[in-house]
């Protein structure tokens, strides 16, 4: 099924863990959306300077990481190849070593950097509903395997109800 999907919430707290899901399930945030007035937040901060930080921080800890782990991954591969095509001497064992390590950081960081969500609860900007009560989300599905994802995320979360846009549309009419 490819078409738009309304989720009911009880509150702003379930439609944010809803959304979250949904971010990471591979939903952009151009896809989702709220059908009342909302206001931009900051989830938790105060500033934007804060949430750049806190996205620079994320990236900055994900790169990292993923180097590390990408460095000690290519290491004894770089040392085997290099020795399996020359001598095997410690120059050419330490050689192969230093590229197999200087090519697992650089695909550990693209890697780390693939896994990154979408939206991270404790650095993105989002948008909250103004009043108080039930939060209805506006969900597009453009493909057969999104809608897939998304009928497993509602069976996980806590819906009031869950209807097709033109249903929507029509009890609101």
């Amino acid at each position: 099924m490819v078409g738009e999907m309304v989720l009911f919430h009880l509150d702003g707290t379930t439609a944010r863990r809803t959304v979250s899901r949904l971010s990471r399930a591979g939903f952009d945030g151009d896809a989702m959306r709220f059908l009342a007035p909302s206001e931009v937040t900051t989830a938790g901060r105060y500033a934007d300077r804060q949430v750049d930080r806190g996205i620079t921080q994320t990236l900055a800890k994900r790169a990292l990481t993923g180097g590390l782990i990408g460095a000690l991954i290519g290491v004894v591969p770089g040392a085997l190849l290099l020795a399996v095509f020359s001598q095997a001497t410690v120059v050419v064992l330490a050689s192969g070593a230093a590229a197999g390590a200087v090519f697992g950081w650089g695909i550990g960081v693209l890697l780390a950097f693939q896994t990154v969500p979408t939206m991270a609860p404790l650095w993105e900007r989002t948008f909250a509903p103004l009043l108080p009560g039930g939060v209805a989300v506006l969900v597009t599905i453009s493909t057969e395997r999104q809608y897939r994802r998304l009928m497993r995320i509602v069976a996980r979360s806590e819906l009031v109800a869950v209807l097709s846009y033109e249903e929507y549309r029509d009890e609101t009419a």
